[in-house]
């Protein structure tokens, strides 16, 4: 029972509400998040990252901010990500208020768990772009970045909103760079849904990705013999969805997109590609 006052210190680092004596220290870590782009109407995911980390650390917390109502959170992934397994990954979403915090919390345990990789996946936002975004503006993903400090009388305390992590003691605050990204939103893309021409595919397809077994990309086609929504999605081997390649409406034709895995780790992976005609699954190999 001696260890529990300092773990309470430690989550209440976490928490960000933090002493004003509490120390910190020079730290090259960065967070970011990716920029990336869709159409109205489509859901998408969006990566946030940790490199540079050159410090055992046993909490992270990520809290964001989107610029515009336009862009709703539908959810968090941890798959893929630097996650250990002796953490939780915890997410607090408010789309009112347009904000989302990403937090990893140790377990219980002694000695105190860390999180010792220099970078990687901390998470995927997945998001839906409201039907009425106005093509061509940019939607920020910022990070929140507000000290308070409070006081009854006694020692001040700052409550703390603002990208951070803390030491292997659970005491020391550590700061890292932070670089926004945001989704771009770009104009729906033109489909003519009358009389298809000659050459297009004639029934819907979904080929064998190639490379494969890949590293760290690869390729996937699929044929699409009409227009219509498509959603293209890749599956680990315990059948998580980790990522969405595509959700959105396509012309007829035949198509391809590259699956980018460096981040996450080799195994078995599954992509399906699901159309209004039917569903189709093939599986690939990541081999780092």
């Amino acid at each position: 029972m001696r260890h529990l006052p300092k773990f309470l210190i430690m989550l209440a680092i976490l928490a960000c509400t933090l002493p004003s004596a509490a120390s910190s220290q020079a730290y090259s870590g960065l967070v970011s998040v990716d920029a990336v782009e869709a159409e109205p109407g489509e859901h998408i995911g969006v990566p946030v990252r940790l490199s540079n980390n050159d410090i055992p650390l046993s909490g992270l917390t990520v809290p964001l901010k989107f610029s515009s109502p336009d862009l709703t959170v539908d959810s968090v992934s941890f798959a893929g990500s630097i996650l250990p397994s002796d953490f939780d990954g915890h997410v607090v979403v408010d789309n009112i208020s347009r904000e989302l915090k990403i937090s990893y919390l140790p377990h219980f345990t002694k000695p105190v768990p860390t999180i010792t990789t220099t970078g990687g996946l901390i998470g995927t936002v997945f998001l839906s772009v409201a039907s009425g975004a106005a093509p061509g503006i940019t939607i920020s993903i910022d990070s929140i970045n507000i000290d308070t400090v409070a006081s009854d009388g006694g020692p001040e305390a700052h409550i703390w909103k603002k990208v951070h992590a803390s030491d292997q003691s659970g005491i020391v605050i550590l700061l890292p760079d932070f670089e926004p990204g945001g989704v771009v939103v770009k104009s729906p893309t033109g489909i003519d849904d009358g009389v298809e021409p000659s050459g297009l595919p004639n029934s819907f397809g979904l080929s064998q990705n190639y490379p494969n077994p890949f590293n760290p990309s690869t390729v996937i086609e699929f044929a699409l013999p009409r227009a219509g929504w498509i959603k293209l999605e890749v599956f680990n081997i315990l059948g998580q969805n980790v990522l969405i390649l595509i959700n959105r409406r396509l012309p007829a034709g035949n198509h391809q997109v590259e699956f980018d895995a460096s981040y996450f780790p080799s195994g078995i992976y599954f992509y399906r590609l699901s159309h209004d005609e039917a569903k189709l699954t093939r599986k690939m190999t990541l081999v780092k």
